[in-house]
């Protein structure tokens, strides 16, 4: 899967964003979201991930009637294009990209952010893959988990609770990226 693009040998992008990138940790979000604003994904290294993806998912895209051109337009247009996609399973996240590939998305594909679990980037070899894919970490704003401030049972696995995309610095940072590139 990604783990075919050799990342080690790869610019990764951490020139702009100033060096090693810090901890992901809540009490380092100002940090790693400054690290995250000016960080840039290795365009040609991002490029071949998804296709990898694509090899391996062999996606099936349809579009309705002018969906397919809209879309394209959109893109070339050089507006911000922000795209939701909720997902179930471990491994829906690399359809989604495979899917990209595929599509007039393709395009943008090396100046995206992608919002990923903060726990994802403890991993230092997983965390260079994510940072391939776009991915930056979506910190917690709060507390422990409740099922009243969640929307989730009390059942759920005791983690915190995330805001992700209410949270002023996550929103400033995918946001104003995005109208950059």
């Amino acid at each position: 899967m990604i783990g075919v693009v050799d990342v080690e040998r790869v610019d990764r992008g951490d020139v702009a964003a100033g060096g090693d990138p810090p901890e992901v940790e809540l009490d380092n979000a100002d940090a790693v979201y400054e690290y995250y604003r000016t960080h840039r994904q290795p365009v040609v290294a991002a490029k071949g991930a998804y296709a990898l993806l694509d090899l391996r998912y062999r996606p099936r895209v349809r579009f309705s009637s002018g969906a397919r051109r809209a879309v394209r337009d959109l893109v070339r247009s050089g507006r911000p294009v922000v795209v939701v996609a909720n997902h179930l399973t471990h491994s829906d996240q690399y359809v989604l990209a495979a899917t990209a590939w595929r599509t007039p998305l393709r395009r943008v594909i090396g100046y995206t952010r992608v919002l990923a679990k903060d726990e994802l980037f403890v991993d230092p070899a997983q965390r260079r893959k994510i940072d391939v894919m776009g991915g930056y970490p979506g910190l917690p704003r709060e507390g422990p988990r409740s099922s009243r401030g969640c929307g989730r049972g009390p059942s759920h696995d005791g983690r915190l609770c995330r805001k992700d995309l209410s949270g002023r610095q996550s929103r400033d940072l995918s946001g104003g990226d995005v109208q950059r590139g």
